[in-house]
């Protein structure tokens, strides 16, 4: 189920992503998260994608935080309009409850833990500097 997302952080774009299961899971899977990438600018910075599930209130309760391609292709090795695949993993909780959680996405500096910030198609600014992708049940 591949998702078209239009947002950026000005030096990367996020095109989309597919996700497996598609619609829902269960407690104790592992969701395969792809996110596909698109370098606008050289980066300095080898930055770190985080992908988090949240509950309805937004606390976080799984995600898989690593640098893209998991650590094979730091953002610093990216061609400028090059499409990176980066798959990201999440093991969902053996005792999560059924409900509808939520995922979001984004980059940030491990060094110093401050996110990329993060815009809509528009140019405004995302809240939190990140990417949400929509839901998916937990059944």
């Amino acid at each position: 189920s591949r998702g078209l997302v239009s947002a950026s952080a000005r030096v990367v774009r996020l095109l989309g992503f597919d996700i497996e299961p598609a619609t829902a899971a269960r407690p104790g899977q592992t969701l395969k998260l792809t996110l596909y990438w698109q370098a606008l600018a050289p980066m300095k910075t080898g930055y770190t994608v985080f992908t988090h599930l949240l509950d309805a209130p937004g606390n976080y309760v799984a995600g898989h935080d690593s640098a893209p391609a998991n650590g094979a292709y730091p953002t610093t090795s990216w061609v400028l309009h090059e499409v990176i695949t980066d798959l990201h993993p999440i093991a969902l909780p053996a005792d999560l409850a059924p409900g509808q959680y939520y995922l979001e996405v984004g980059l940030y500096d491990p060094v110093s833990g401050v996110r990329l910030p993060a815009y809509d198609a528009t140019g405004a600014r995302l809240a939190f500097d990140r990417i949400l992708l929509g839901s998916i049940r937990i059944e």
